[in-house]
């Protein structure tokens, strides 16, 4: 996972899993952007991305300035092949409709612009 940050915006980096939530489920890291609020959740995963969606649900729940309101972006960085059909596409639908949340999973290297 790689963020590009042109515009050199001040960003906290936070590592989620045993720092920031010590027990229970929780994803690897979230990053803020304070100039303007941005949430990112990732979480890194083998194969089980139903769990990866459970990590970041509860991260969200527990982390977030404002869960339901504040838009977000999620990212599973996942070993699984095939990375979309029906099951994913209900969880894309169900973080944004629940959370303001843009779901992106992928399988290689990623690349994100922060805003």
């Amino acid at each position: 996972m790689i963020f590009k940050n042109h515009k050199r915006r001040e960003v906290c980096l936070l590592e989620v899993d045993g720092c920031a939530i010590q027990e229970g489920v929780k994803c690897d890291y979230a990053l803020t952007a304070t100039e303007n609020e941005e949430e990112i959740y990732i979480e890194l995963k083998g194969r089980d991305v139903r769990h990866a969606f459970s990590q970041l649900e509860t991260s969200i729940q527990k982390l977030s300035d404002d869960a339901y309101k504040q838009p977000k972006f999620c990212f599973i960085i996942s070993t699984r092949c095939p990375l979309d059909g029906p099951e994913i596409q209900i969880m894309k639908k169900r973080m944004l409709n629940k959370y303001q949340a843009k779901l992106i999973i992928k399988n290689r290297e990623y690349t994100h612009m922060l805003n």
